[in-house]
């Protein structure tokens, strides 16, 4: 027998609400300025060793390291 769900399920829709909920303050709590500071060099380096001209950033976060790679 098929089953077919509808929706997300309740505990999926707790962690999409808590996520949702943390996603304007994430890049505050992670200390974005500092990371900036600390992670730029390493994707400076990886732009010129490899000749990285674009790049698609697809994971699932702030897109702060897109901001790194432009």
């Amino acid at each position: 027998m098929e089953q077919v769900i509808e929706g997300p399920g309740p505990l999926l829709a707790g962690v999409t609400q808590f996520y949702d909920n943390l996603a304007d303050d994430y890049d505050a709590m992670t200390g974005l300025e500092k990371r900036f500071v600390h992670e730029r060099p390493f994707f400076n380096l990886l732009m010129q060793r490899y000749g990285i001209t674009s790049a698609l950033d697809a994971g699932a976060g702030t897109g702060f390291h897109s901001l790194l790679l432009g």
